[in-house]
């Protein structure tokens, strides 16, 4: 008993000493990085929208387009990127797993004795004890990097969203500008009949009517340009959500919703915890943190237990004979006495990668600002666009509403009360524009807000 004492004594006075000795070795830091402050997080103050609040989940569902919402939930169960997303969670997943048993590592070895007539078996066990909380380290990094990649599965979703929706509402509003263009061809057409008569009378110059054909022809090439715009918008989209060429919802005309612009009255903590990608950075921040703490912890000594258990009979009936059984116990300390190099550069890497890190952070919490800002700003001039061209079209309404009552009266001719048709079709084309641009930009906005993501910590 007092060799044991003695023998014990002697280890852990190796072992403090070695604690004091290689703790001195750990390279110091000068300055680490930071985080940016939340209170940087915020809009100025010209910068605000009508309404109030964040985006809800399935943002989408609240434009009550049917169509835009099966190629939605298509997307999101088959689109290449969502599946890709998926399989790194689950790679995340398996790797924190095997590092679950942070607490103590068993190894266990059995194996056959047979020399000079003896026969047994032996089994050898080491326990290797985490003392300075190097493995649990390691597995709170796996952990964070799993929250990561969960994180970043959500980013996917919402970038994955917003472009769809962006490209179906191109096919919306080119469809609508097609529509446009069929009505102005149609007037051209009741003028090039009107014309034509006239002429056959010699009462109209055949110049005037290869004048309109001209028109005529110049409105079929920009529906052709639109249409194939359609298909090429289609492609992309079918591409985008990983549909075959048979089974890609079908895609028919359908209105512009209104706008439904959203903006909180303040950003801040907020912003940083509904944006996915915001969140999956902080994550990978929080993962090198403890892989620095984990890479620290590598320079103290480790300390496994160790047992040898022979036993001298291949009987199971003997196996648990006192007189058959040999055990050997002793506890194994390890000195990085070589590795001090090796660690102070592992070290040295992970404090950089940690830096490195917390500057990508930095510099995307800035940039997320900056996209709120933006399209907060081109909403706000679309709005004062939009309401200057509403005037201008019921202006040209206006004028045609009176050359209709002056054909009526008979002080104007059919075709130039036809014919006056035409400015009011180009002002609503250019309506269409501007609310397709309020359109993308709203999107854009709902994208820069999160998308109705909102963090949540996965363990």
């Amino acid at each position: 008993m007092k060799k044991i004492q003695k023998s014990s004594a002697l280890y852990l006075s190796i072992l403090c000493c070695s604690i004091g000795l290689f703790s001195g070795c750990v390279m110091n830091e000068d300055k680490p990085h930071t985080q940016i402050a939340p209170e940087k997080v915020r809009l100025a103050d010209d910068i605000h929208l009508a309404k109030d609040g964040w985006p809800a989940a399935r943002w989408w569902t609240h434009y009550n387009d049917p169509q835009l919402n099966a190629l939605m939930d298509y997307a999101i169960e088959k689109a290449p990127n969502m599946t890709i997303a998926q399989i790194r969670i689950s790679q995340a997943h398996a790797q924190a797993g095997m590092l679950g048993t942070w607490w103590m590592n068993m190894q266990v070895m059995a194996g056959g004795i047979l020399t000079d007539g003896f026969q047994g078996w032996n089994i050898m066990a080491n326990y290797s004890v985490d003392l300075w909380g190097k493995q649990r380290k390691q597995v709170e990094a796996a952990i964070g990097a799993k929250n990561a990649h969960v994180a970043e599965a959500a980013a996917v979703e919402l970038e994955l969203s917003a472009e769809i929706a962006s490209l179906y509402y191109r096919i919306q509003m080119t469809y609508q500008l097609i529509d446009l263009l069929k009505q102005a061809n149609e007037v051209w057409e009741l003028a090039l009949q009107a014309k034509q008569a006239k002429s056959i009378n010699g009462l109209d110059a055949p110049l005037a009517i290869n004048n309109i054909r001209a028109q005529q022809i110049s409105i079929d090439r920009q529906i052709a340009s639109a249409q194939g715009q359609i298909k090429e918008i289609r492609e992309a989209l079918r591409a985008l959500i990983g549909s075959g060429a048979d089974d890609m919802p079908g895609i028919k005309p359908m209105p512009l919703p209104e706008n439904q612009a959203n903006l909180p009255s303040e950003l801040s903590y907020e912003l940083l915890a509904r944006r996915p990608d915001l969140q999956a950075m902080r994550w990978y921040v929080q993962a090198s943190l403890s892989e620095i703490e984990a890479k620290e912890a590598a320079f103290y000594p480790s300390l496994n237990l160790a047992g040898l258990f022979i036993f001298g009979e291949l009987e199971v009936g003997n196996l648990l004979k006192k007189s058959t059984q040999q055990s050997i116990g002793l506890p194994l300390v390890y000195l990085p006495i070589f590795d001090i190099g090796r660690l102070n550069a592992a070290l040295d890497n992970a404090r950089a990668t940690r830096d490195l890190l917390i500057e990508h952070y930095n510099q995307s919490v800035l940039n997320a600002v900056r996209e709120v800002a933006v399209s907060c700003n081109n909403l706000q001039t679309l709005e004062t666009e939009r309401n200057l061209q509403v005037k201008k079209l019921e202006n040209m309404e206006s004028l045609q509403r009176a050359a209709e009552a002056a054909y009526k009266s008979g002080l104007r001719t059919k075709v130039e009360a036809t014919e006056a048709r035409l400015p009011v079709i180009l002002e609503k084309q250019s309506l269409v524009l501007i609310d397709g641009q309020r359109l993308f930009q709203e999107i854009t906005l709902i994208k820069a807000l999160g998308g109705g993501y909102r963090a949540e910590e996965s363990k």
